[in-house]
This record gives structure tokens, sequence and C-alpha cells, in this order.
């Protein structure tokens, strides 16, 4: 079996504090198939309320689609993504992601399995309070 590395950016945005919806970029760099490979997903996922002091949440995602490059066996490139993560929160502003999941595309047989570790960089914006 062969491995592929990406980096990978995830854009979030929460619609409350449980529910999110997610746009992903992926890219490799490196791996026998990393010639080229990137992919574009969006999706959708839930949290979980914090535990351990509020430094802790678990999250599941779905997301879909599509990649291509780098001789992977996707055929038309559309792939389909689910992953389970644990957000571990140094501070109110960065954390430690890891998650494991599956990758498959929709017309071909790739069907891996998928593992993240990462960082989470939280933002906020500035509301202005209207009196």
């Amino acid at each position: 079996m062969d491995n592929v590395s990406l980096i990978c950016f995830n854009f979030d945005k929460f619609i409350n504090n449980n529910f999110f919806l997610t746009g992903q970029a992926h890219s490799a760099y490196k791996g026998k198939y990393m010639g080229g490979y990137a992919a574009g997903l969006f999706g959708a996922g839930i949290q979980s309320k914090s535990i351990f002091n509020n430094k802790m949440k678990t999250n599941f995602e779905l997301l879909i689609g599509a990649g291509g490059g780098g001789s992977l066996a996707l055929e038309e490139g559309a792939i389909v993504q689910s992953m389970f993560g644990i957000t571990y929160n140094i501070n109110d502003y960065i954390g430690i992601l890891i998650s494991a999941g599956k990758i498959s595309a929709l017309k071909s047989d790739l069907n891996n399995t998928a593992f993240n570790l990462g960082m989470a960089l939280n933002f906020s914006t500035l509301n202005r309070i209207m009196m």
C-alpha cells in the first residue's frame, strides 16, 4: 500500500454552537502518487459540547467534492469523505486536532482510511452593538 501525504486547509463556519459548514482544500506534498493531486470538498459537521474543563470537543463531518491528479483511481473525480475527530483547545485561540475517517471515490474503487493531525486557529468577528 502506498501512502499520500496531504497539506490541507479547512475553513469552518459555525451556524450555532454545535453545527458547522466546512470547506476544504487538499494538495499532495509526499508519496508515490503525489504528482499534482489536489481536491476541494465542502460539507457539514456537528461538534459536541466541551468536556474536561472546556478544553476538549469531539466532532463529525461529512463532505463531498472533487479530486484529481497523481494517478489516483478517481475516475471522474467525485469523492466523499467522512471524519470523526477530537480537538484539544490549548487556549481560546489555538487547538490541536486529530481525526480519522474514510475517503472514497464515487465511481471507482478508491476507498481509503484517512488520518488527520493539525492545528486549529479560532477566529471570531467583531459585532457592533446598536444602541
